[in-house]
């Protein structure tokens, strides 16, 4: 009896001894609340999104630019004039010439014998490689002046001809006994129609005037081809008839 009494103790003991050992429940988290991540966890995830390279790239200017990477810019840049170097235009000191005569525009001229005539009215035009001469008659009321000339025809090269850079304007008696007012400039030629090419020009146009007309000579060739004598020619042998 005493035995049986002494065991009950004991486990009893034992019972109380695991109440006060044991694991105790990990309390629930309370509704709604978000879980945060240790304070250790956050710094480091912090950290790997500052080590991802941003996709924003910087332009020149410092500014962020909002174009896709790999996508071509959508601006178009500017096509430079595709101009030819060391273009032929050097006029045979054999050349031979013939005089024009235009009944309708009242004028002869010496021009260069087999170079491409064409003939529109009282105006005429002879072309050959890079080289031109063109005369044009329009109705005068005045003679023109250097001022005159430089505020209407040079005006309007400048508006309406291809990167027109005007020169000397100035008159001038020539041995043909006329008085002319000319002009010297550099421009570009109207483009190839098939390589697009197009030729700078060195330029000189003489203006002739009798009652009533205006006859415009003009005369090109490529920039630095030097066709001085040849185009002095042509200038005075101009005349009214």
């Amino acid at each position: 009896m005493y035995k049986l009494t002494k065991a009950l103790m004991l486990i009893s003991a034992l019972t109380a001894l695991a109440g006060l050992t044991g694991c105790p429940k990990k309390p629930a988290a309370p509704a709604n609340t978000a879980y945060k991540p240790p304070a250790s966890a956050q710094a480091r995830n912090a950290a790997t999104k500052a080590s991802v390279p941003s996709s924003t790239s910087t332009n020149t200017h410092g500014q962020p630019s909002m174009s896709t990477p790999g996508q071509p810019s959508t601006s178009t840049p500017q096509q430079p004039r595709a101009l030819v170097k060391n273009a032929a235009g050097l006029i045979p000191a054999t050349q031979a010439y013939e005089t024009y005569k235009s009944a309708a525009g009242m004028y002869a001229i010496l021009a260069p014998k087999d170079w491409t005539r064409t003939e529109s009215g009282t105006d005429v035009t002879y072309e050959r490689m890079s080289d031109g001469l063109q005369v044009t008659i329009t109705k005068a009321q005045t003679a023109p002046t250097i001022a005159s000339v430089k505020s209407d025809q040079v005006a309007a090269l400048q508006k309406n001809g291809r990167e027109v850079q005007s020169g000397n304007i100035s008159s001038s008696k020539l041995a043909n006994g006329l008085t002319s007012i000319y002009v010297v400039y550099t421009s570009d030629s109207d483009p190839n129609p098939v390589t697009k090419q197009q030729v700078r020009l060195d330029n000189i146009t003489y203006y002739y005037y009798m009652p009533g007309m205006l006859a415009t000579v003009h005369v090109w060739n490529p920039a630095g081809v030097d066709n001085t004598a040849q185009w002095k020619r042509v200038f005075e042998s101009f005349s009214w008839k």
